[in-house]
């Protein structure tokens, strides 16, 4: 999974600060996830589950991202509902589906002002 995003066309997912949850866990499971929007980035924490690897991954958006997704359910998401942890794209995938909705909920906020 990991390796389809870092290897994805179009650069917009870095991964960061990697870390494991607990001393148990098998491999690193938290990172942070830089996204690129445009010019800029904006920063999520990305929360896999080490004793659980085939579960959907947790996010932790930033402020601004989380206000902007704030009508998003996670468990509507199409990435979600499709998750299935034997597909190499299946965290590309629901993270382009963020991304999309980000950029979509950003440019309604503008066209509001």
């Amino acid at each position: 999974l990991l390796r389809t995003l870092l290897r994805a066309p179009g650069g917009f997912f870095k991964l960061a600060q990697p870390f494991k949850s607990s001393a148990g866990a098998r491999f690193n499971d938290r990172f942070t996830l830089r996204v690129a929007l445009g010019t800029g980035t904006v920063e999520w924490t990305l929360l896999l589950d080490a004793t659980r690897p085939d579960a959907p991954p947790d996010l932790v958006f930033d402020e601004g991202t989380q206000g902007l997704l704030q009508d998003v359910r996670y468990a509507e998401l199409q990435g979600i509902i499709e998750w299935n942890v034997a597909r190499p794209t299946a965290l590309l995938r629901l993270l382009e589906e963020l991304r999309a909705r980000l950029i979509e909920a950003a440019r309604l906020d503008v066209l509001a002002f």
